[in-house]
């Protein structure tokens, strides 16, 4: 109860006509920031979807020593911390590869890639197998500790979170040039910085100004009310009667309840069944290729609003789908 007494304090703020305004300018903004909120998610997805396919598990591939693993250890070369690729070629006598990729390799039969691992290391500081855990190589300054990886949706989420952050999007960057072509990866991260950061966030400022504004005007008009409460009072000797003073108030601000705003919608608009199967798209009659019944029975279908929505779930669904890689990739049997 004490921590709550904290808030206390805040009932000041009611009291200053500015605060009042940003107060209520933040509350009333955020059934409108929700549709802001989705559109950054959708962003997300598509930047973070892209980033899967493109590095999954590449933030685990370094220069080793040795060309396969040797008594259960595969030791990557501490003076090169950088990624290896097709794009960045280790030196000679080094091998690109990744403990990951040599354990799964292992357990698919290929003996060469024995790796002295065991999944109850990750969660035991006393295991006894050489390798501790797989990510062992990425747990290093250059390469963020393996944060910024694209792994999986979540990983790769908080990778672009990051980035629209623009705290150290520049250093990911250089991570990732070492995976991939660098023309590329420079367009893929200030692609996303302009749309996830600069677009979205400026949008979420533009909605709260448009509210702030909305408010302000509310406030002004309901002072300017108060205004012409205290004139009508002041005419002649008695003032005008009240009832006569609001009657003309009202004529000059009137406007239909939200509530009116609904019956009359209702009685212009179909019901939301029909609005469901109705086809607002016409054709020529004229035109030959619509007069077989068959080609307007499929123009009717192809433009119901039914249609559209059964296409939007299929793209969200393949989206759902594309999101679910994952490095290690699953196992046979999932």
């Amino acid at each position: 109860m004490r921590t709550f007494r904290l808030m206390r304090p805040l009932r000041s703020l009611t009291t200053m006509p500015s605060m009042k305004i940003l107060i209520s300018t933040l509350l009333a903004s955020v059934a409108q920031l929700g549709g802001v909120l989705v559109l950054a998610l959708f962003f997300f997805t598509i930047f973070a979807i892209l980033g899967i396919s493109l590095w999954i598990g590449s933030i685990h591939r370094r220069c080793r020593l040795t060309q396969f693993p040797v008594d259960g250890d595969w030791v990557a070369d501490p003076e090169l911390t950088t990624l290896c690729s097709a794009y960045n070629v280790c030196p000679t006598n080094r091998w690109c590869g990744s403990l990951r990729e040599a354990h799964r390799a292992y357990e698919t039969g290929n003996k060469d890639y024995f790796i002295d691992y065991s999944p109850e290391c990750d969660d035991n500081p006393k295991c006894t197998n050489k390798v501790k855990s797989l990510n062992r190589d990425t747990e290093i300054e250059d390469l963020n500790f393996g944060y910024s990886s694209f792994d999986n949706i979540y990983v790769s989420f908080l990778t672009i979170f990051q980035c629209v952050t623009l705290e150290g999007w520049i250093d990911i960057t250089n991570i990732y040039k070492d995976a991939y072509s660098p023309h590329f990866v420079n367009f893929y991260f200030l692609l996303c910085i302009v749309v996830c950061s600069f677009f979205v966030l400026n949008l979420t400022i533009a909605v709260m100004l448009i509210k702030y504004e909305e408010l302000d005007k509310s406030e002004k008009s309901s002072e300017h009310l108060e205004d012409l409460r205290v004139y009508g009072n002041e005419i002649g000797e008695e003032g005008l009667p009240e009832a006569f003073t609001e009657f003309i108030i009202e004529q000059d601000n009137i406007n239909i309840s939200p509530k009116g705003m609904k019956i009359l919608k209702n009685q212009v608009e179909d019901n939301s069944w029909r609005k469901l199967i109705k086809v607002t798209a016409t054709f020529d009659p004229d035109d030959g290729y619509y007069h077989n019944a068959l080609t307007r029975i499929s123009f009717y279908f192809v433009n119901s609003p039914l249609f559209n929505a059964f296409i939007l779930i299929i793209i969200i669904a393949n989206t759902v789908v594309l999101s679910l890689d994952r490095f290690p990739d699953y196992d046979d049997d999932v």
